[in-house]
């Protein structure tokens, strides 16, 4: 299993994780079976601005009440790239009609308004993200955490990031069946954090 994390111009941090076949990157490869290719990406604009929920994303709350500690965020949305990225390296990005999803494609799980976020003393914010693929029993199959390290420092306008995202990769040969995608999105000068979660099918 091979992780590489990549960082994009404007504060956008794409953070890649595979779980697949052979997957070679990072560190080297190895074979961990037919499992989908887990992509974690946290940031705040990738292409879309969601107005409509897909017509089944899974788990996925429309308001969060934010106790103490956690950040409050609008809305999760499952989402599919509609191909090539743009001249700024972001991928393109459409809501999902459901969470269903050929083997192949890669499946997004978009944060929308994610906040409010703490300054640091610099006047900037200071974010990390975990993404977790799980199958439908719960057997975590790919867990990373803190994918952004140096790159999470930004500027965040209103201190809120407006759609940081975490994606899963997969391949032609990635078994058929259910799989959950956690997202987890931290404010390393508040102290808070929030997560959501989506279940999405390959077929």
């Amino acid at each position: 299993m091979n992780i590489s994390v990549s960082t994009f111009s404007k504060p956008l941090l794409l953070g890649t994780l595979a779980l697949g076949i052979l997957v070679t990157g990072c560190g080297g490869g190895s074979t961990v079976g037919n499992s989908p290719t887990p992509t974690a990406s946290p940031t705040p604009s990738p292409t879309p601005s969601p107005t409509a929920s897909p017509a089944s994303p899974t788990p996925s709350p429309t308001a969060n009440p934010a106790a103490e500690g956690e950040l409050k965020v609008e809305r999760a949305v499952l989402a599919r790239s509609e191909g090539t990225p743009g001249p700024d390296g972001q991928p393109k990005l459409k809501l999902a009609e459901s969470n269903v999803f050929k083997r192949g494609e890669s499946v997004y799980l978009i944060l929308v308004n994610v906040g409010k976020f703490k300054k640091g003393s610099d006047g900037k914010h200071q974010l990390d993200m975990d993404v977790e693929v799980s199958n439908a029993s719960g057997k975590i199959l790919l867990s990373r955490k803190n994918l952004l390290k140096n790159g999470g420092s930004m500027v965040l306008p209103d201190d809120i990031a407006k759609t940081p995202y975490g994606n899963v990769d997969t391949k032609t040969t990635t078994q058929a069946g259910t799989y959950v995608m956690n997202v987890t999105i931290y404010d390393k000068i508040g102290n808070a954090k929030v997560t959501r979660s989506a279940e999405f099918k390959l077929e």
